[in-house]
């Protein structure tokens, strides 16, 4: 057995074949992860920050700066276009808060919800709608006609919103996965 221990990896390497193993799979889940309506590009970047503090050259500053910003972008993205969708459909400020909470609170409840990506998309739309359409038609007290034009809006931009997110998320893995890409290039 002796000479099975003599074959297998030790210290830096095994410790950096796990963590490029942890970075793999972070890759992996973030698009599936933000679809879900989970935070999969903050994942990958605390991981991503994690590494950078501990001292781990694999991943640099800029690009890490980089992918913060269009995280950030995505997010501010995801939640003003159901807001904005609803004042385009002529909502006022009562149904743009009611889209922005109605979107939040389905949005988690639509995590429970199957099919887990469809489940949590149409979810997060039908509170955006439910939450504008409540706050036109009771609060700005809007008849249900004039309350309905709104709601559809916000749903229409909370779907638009997820998917900003969605695409954001990716392009957070991208810059990431070309950063170990041209780290890996240029070492050898």
């Amino acid at each position: 057995m002796a000479w099975l221990v003599d074959l297998l990896p030790t210290g830096a390497a095994v410790g950096n074949a796990v963590w490029l193993l942890a970075t793999f799979l972070l890759l992996l889940l973030v698009v599936p992860l933000a679809a879900l309506g989970l935070p999969g590009s903050w994942l990958l970047l605390i991981w991503c920050v994690g590494t950078y503090v501990a001292g781990g050259s694999a991943i640099s500053l800029w690009w890490l700066i980089a992918g913060l910003a269009v995280a950030v972008a995505g997010e501010v993205v995801e939640h003003v276009l159901g807001i904005a969708a609803t004042k385009k459909g002529g909502g006022g400020k009562f149904g743009m808060w009611g889209a922005a909470i109605g979107s939040l609170v389905a949005g988690i409840v639509g995590l429970f919800v199957p099919p887990p990506v469809v489940g949590a998309i149409l979810v997060a739309m039908l509170g955006a709608f439910i939450g504008a359409f409540a706050g036109e038609a009771w609060f700005a007290a809007r008849s249900s006609k004039e309350a309905l034009r709104p709601a559809v809006w916000a749903a229409g931009g909370r779907l638009a919103g997820m998917f900003a997110k969605i695409l954001s998320s990716g392009i957070v893995a991208l810059l990431v996965a070309l950063d170990l890409l041209l780290d890996w290039i240029w070492s050898g």
